[in-house]
């Protein structure tokens, strides 16, 4: 099955840097296989015959730790949901010159509609959707 793993906080302004190449050599010697990183951003796609994304999650915080020297949050996602988010995204929301949209990807803990009032936004500039 096909995944991404989310990097939380890494190599962001000159902090908690991790080597890519680095990067994807854990992922390979925790089994994974397929490995691709992508620019240096933390975002990792890989295969793994696991279908748990709890087990998933948790070998690969390990890997990371020991490669990198410190602990590092990872959020996996299946291809499946990832096609999901994509597909649920506002024919609207596109990246040029006027607008630029992003997504957040939450913890299972905080997903849920009722986040979006948790979090302050600019209401004259900002579109939030769950």
């Amino acid at each position: 099955m096909v995944y991404v793993a989310l990097l939380r906080g890494i190599n962001v302004g000159g902090k908690n840097k991790v080597d890519m190449k680095q990067l994807k050599a854990a992922f390979e010697e925790a089994g994974m296989t397929s490995v691709r990183t992508y620019i240096n951003s933390g975002n990792v796609i890989f295969s793994s015959k696991s279908r748990s994304l709890a087990r998933l999650t948790e070998i690969l915080e390990e890997a990371i730790a020991g490669c990198a020297g410190f602990r590092v949050a990872v959020l996996v996602r299946d291809l499946k949901s990832m096609r999901a988010v994509v597909q649920a995204l506002p024919k609207s929301w596109v990246n040029d010159t006027t607008m630029k949209c992003d997504v957040m990807f939450l913890w299972d803990d905080v997903a849920r509609p009722s986040v979006v009032k948790e979090i302050p936004i600019k209401p004259d500039i900002e579109d939030v959707k769950y």
